[in-house]
């Protein structure tokens, strides 16, 4: 499928930055130690933000199907009206601030 040849440099930051976070899954951990951090920005457009929606959920089902706790997975997005009960947020500068911080105040050496 790929990245079409129209997509814009948000488009493939936000494509890179999945990736990234999904490569970091596949590393041997026990789950216990793992925490995700999911952030979906401002797609532009209705279609975009469907798609990076689903890229996030996947990453999202992925960790727990992986067993990292719910607890330990935190997905904020531009919308999170698309998903209340599993978006913990809106992706804004303080709220990603926070999730940061609180992920680094719970992860263990």
């Amino acid at each position: 499928m790929g990245i079409p040849a129209r997509a814009g440099p948000c488009v493939r930051a936000n494509v890179l930055a999945a990736a990234a976070v999904w490569c970091a899954l596949a590393l041997p951990a026990a789950a216990q130690d793992t925490h995700v951090l999911v952030i979906t920005g401002v797609a532009g457009d209705d279609e975009h933000a469907g798609q990076f929606h689903k890229w996030a959920m996947a990453v999202v089902d992925a960790a727990g199907r992986l067993g990292v706790p719910d607890a330990q997975v935190a997905y904020l997005s531009d919308k999170p009206e698309q998903d209340p009960a599993r978006i913990r947020g809106r992706s804004t500068k303080d709220n990603v601030t926070k999730a940061f911080a609180d992920t680094a105040a719970r992860a263990k050496p």
